[in-house]
């Protein structure tokens, strides 16, 4: 019923449309049900008795009712591929964004290419909204109809069909539950493989710098070699479903026909009255025919739709801040009182760590790797809210804040800086505010970037590939300052943004820091002593037990 609820919301809008072809589907049965009758017709009243004129008659009626049956039949198709689609583009509309939102803490562990994987499954629900599921409706209808037609042509042969029906129900009752736990166990192995293939290709870099071609090559294949595995199961399990509905088909049209026969011949009934009877036997069986096949082929679609539902459900940042209050001040001071802090609830990465920072200052935060150093600036930006203590926000707690009102606030400068594939300028203004060109070239002068942009026939216009793989480290670095400053920020975080960038490129930073930056709040992460001369402040984060800080 949940599930219903959830694919009906998404029906607004296309109702109109689905109706429309429903009532079309209707006519369409019943138009699919009238042959049988002149194909009677046609045999008793035209080629036994030699009546080649009424023939003729009957034939120019089947043509008509066939060209009308596939008009129909295209039209609704039409309607429901147009609709189908739509529907699957605003449930993926509403992942992606709900994605996007959630917070930390449902990534990690998670590949790209995992989360990538599951938004991709939303395509699988097609079948849902298909003009092949809706015909289950509609056969229901058919069933009826054919029934109270079947009995009055022979109330035994009818009888004998319907004895035969309970076959359907045991194979499809059988093999849908193997079916639905393989197409689950398939769907995450195919996450689990794309996300293997994504880290191995996004990191290919250090894969031929580490000269590991051959070992992720094989990690890949044995991801692979699972997935392949459950699809054959699957495959093979489908097969025998199908190959076992189309036998008893089979079987049953073999005995209506053993009896058919004997009435034929001792009875009086007529061979046009089994042709018509064989036509609608079929869809007499159609119900469960189509209940069966279409239950075997929509059970991966009711799997993802589940998976689909789990994203879905989960709470967005925005959902667990429901209440913050928006932040519309600049920030000019911030107070952190005994943070502790854990990501698993065991192992605690933080704790005791009192701090205050007043607007202008500079922080020098230093530790080696583990202590925490990045970690208290994600609790800092809210990015992960599950810490003991309080962090002050000009006197107000952070966790009343709105996040995104907290978030924009800060400009984040890091060792591991991402860039658009678009263009240096583009790349600046990413998450600023329309700007003015005045303003824009004064951020490109403070960032010394104006320098940088000249060496390129497109200047701020030159396009930013993967990720900047075309730029150097220092550049990047630069690009990420000017960002943080067409922002408007009120601090500024640098972790460890001085790796690995030359010695100009540091004295540049140390620059801007001291001089373009010096009535905002900045962090400084670093392990180099080279910053301690513009920090107010340096705190040594050695170990979660002890956090010595000095002036």
């Amino acid at each position: 019923m949940e599930n219903i609820k959830f694919l009906y919301k998404y029906t607004k809008g296309h109702r109109g449309r689905l109706t429309i072809s429903m009532i079309m589907m209707i006519i369409l049965s019943y138009v699919s049900i009238m042959p049988a009758k002149y194909y009677k017709e046609a045999m008793d009243n035209g080629i036994l008795t030699g009546d080649y004129e009424y023939l003729k008659k009957v034939c120019m009626t089947l043509i008509v009712i066939y060209v009308l049956k596939s008009i129909l039949n295209y039209i609704t198709s039409k309607i429901f591929i147009i609709s189908s689609q739509s529907i699957i583009f605003e449930i993926k509309k509403d992942l992606l964004k709900r994605v996007l939102k959630l917070p930390m803490t449902f990534f990690e562990g998670k590949e790209t290419g995992y989360i990538m994987a599951r938004v991709g499954e939303t395509d699988k629900l097609q079948i849902l909204f298909s003009q092949q599921t809706f015909k289950i409706l509609i056969s229901i209808i058919e069933f009826i109809i054919v029934l109270y037609i079947l009995m009055k042509y022979n109330i035994k042969l009818t009888l004998i069909a319907l004895a035969i029906m309970p076959l359907y129900y045991i194979v499809t009752s059988k093999f849908m539950g193997n079916i639905s736990k393989i197409s689950m166990e398939l769907m995450e192995k195919g996450a689990k493989m794309s996300g293997k293939l994504e880290e191995s290709i996004s990191g290919i870099e250090e894969v031929k710098n580490l000269n590991i071609e051959e070992k992720e090559t094989k990690k890949n294949i044995d991801y692979n070699k699972e997935f392949v595995k459950t699809a054959i199961k699957q495959g093979i399990l489908y097969s025998i479903g199908m190959e076992l509905l189309t036998l008893i088909s089979a079987i049953a049209g073999v005995i209506v026909l053993l009896y058919a026969g004997k009435d034929i011949i001792f009875s009086g009934f007529t061979i046009g009255g089994y042709i018509a009877f064989a036509n609608y036997i079929g869809k007499l069986y159609a119900p469960v025919i189509q209940l069966g096949t279409t239950t075997l082929t929509i059970q991966p679609a009711v799997n993802s739709l589940k998976r689909v539902k789990e994203i879905m459900e989960e709470l967005t940042e925005e959902e667990k801040n429901i209440n913050g209050e928006e932040l519309t001040e600049e920030i000019k001071k911030i107070k952190m009182e005994d943070i502790e802090f854990s990501y698993d609830g065991k192992t605690k990465v933080l704790k005791g760590i009192n701090l205050e920072v007043k607007k202008g200052e500079k922080i020098i935060i230093k530790g080696p790797n583990g202590s925490g150093k990045t970690t208290l600036m994600k609790l800092l930006l809210g990015i992960y809210d599950g810490y003991k203590g309080r962090i002050i926000i000009n006197e107000k707690n952070q966790k009343e804040i709105d996040i995104k009102s907290l978030r924009e606030r800060f400009g984040i400068v890091s060792q591991k800086i991402f860039l658009f594939n678009d263009t240096i300028k583009n790349n600046i203004m990413y998450s600023s505010k329309e700007i003015k060109e005045e303003k824009y070239k004064e951020i490109l002068k403070k960032s010394n970037l104006e320098k940088l942009i000249e060496k390129f026939p497109l200047k701020d216009n030159h396009m930013i590939t993967n990720n900047g793989q075309n730029l150097s480290g220092g550049q990047k670095q630069l690009i990420a300052i000017a960002r943080a400053l067409a922002k408007g920020a009120d601090i500024f975080i640098f972790d460890e943004a001085t790796v690995h960038i030359d010695k100009e490129t540091k004295e540049t930073i140390k620059r801007i820091i001291k001089e373009e930056l010096k009535d905002k709040i900045c962090f400084i992460i670093t392990h180099e002593d080279s910053f301690d001369e513009i920090g107010d402040k340096i705190i040594k984060l050695k170990n979660i037990e002890e956090v010595s800080m000095f002036e």
